[in-house]
């Protein structure tokens, strides 16, 4: 996946949160584990496990 601008990854992250609040959650044990792998605030986190589900 090409890098996306800050607005562009808020925008993916809402669709996951969106997404998920539709349908349920989404199969994420790799995504989170990632996610927490590289570390940052809690915003930070939520954004990387968006961009790994979005892959």
């Amino acid at each position: 996946m090409t890098a996306l601008n800050p607005l562009h990854t808020l925008w993916l992250t809402e669709t996951v949160r969106l997404r998920e609040e539709h349908a349920g959650p989404l199969e994420d044990l790799e995504a989170n584990r990632l996610a927490r792998t590289a570390g940052g605030d809690l915003a930070t986190r939520i954004q990387q496990r968006a961009l790994h589900l979005a892959e």
